[in-house]
């Protein structure tokens, strides 16, 4: 069954310490957090090969069953700010759009796969439940390195990700 967590926030650390960060609040403060990661394709000797890579470098999700008071997730030093909806700070739980996509990662341990395509008439064209969760949409393809660019919106930004995509043969209705 799957966890349900009434608080979902977001945070913004340096890049590089999302792992540590994460660890330390999971730690402290019994909280689930995690450094979302992403696939990347890469051709090595004889064949591809995928990497876990940072899917937005710096990010960080947080999963509570209470509330966690600013003071508490700014004690790590690494944390750079608390992302919000508002500039004051004071709306930073996740909202609609920003929170599914945070519980499809949790489902996802933090990770986003490779997604699934279909090629018509020379172009990928994305799956679209796979879009709809991301909350993103394409904005090019490389089929020889099998990556497919993104923009996708969270808690107000647009930020631009290459994912790794495979091909499925279409189904005929």
């Amino acid at each position: 069954m799957e966890e349900c967590f009434e608080y979902i926030q977001c945070l913004f650390c340096v890049t590089g310490k999302e792992r540590s960060v994460a660890r330390a609040l999971e730690e402290k403060e019994g909280v689930v957090a995690l450094f979302p990661q992403k696939l990347k394709p890469f051709w090595k000797d004889d064949g591809w090969v995928e990497e876990l890579r940072p899917l937005f470098p710096g990010y960080i999700f947080v999963y509570s069953h209470r509330p966690l008071p600013r003071s508490i997730l700014n004690t790590e030093s690494n944390v750079l700010r608390i992302l919000s909806y508002d500039g004051a700070g004071k709306e930073d739980n996740l909202l609609e759009r920003d929170r599914r996509f945070a519980q499809t990662l949790l489902r996802a341990g933090g990770v986003v796969g490779s997604l699934e395509a279909v090629e018509e008439d020379g172009f990928i064209r994305v799956n679209e439940r796979a879009l709809q969760a991301l909350n993103a949409r394409v904005l090019r393809a490389d089929k020889r390195k099998r990556l497919v660019k993104l923009e996708m919106e969270i808690m107000g930004n647009t930020r631009s990700v290459w994912l790794a995509f495979h091909l499925v043969e279409k189904q005929i209705p």
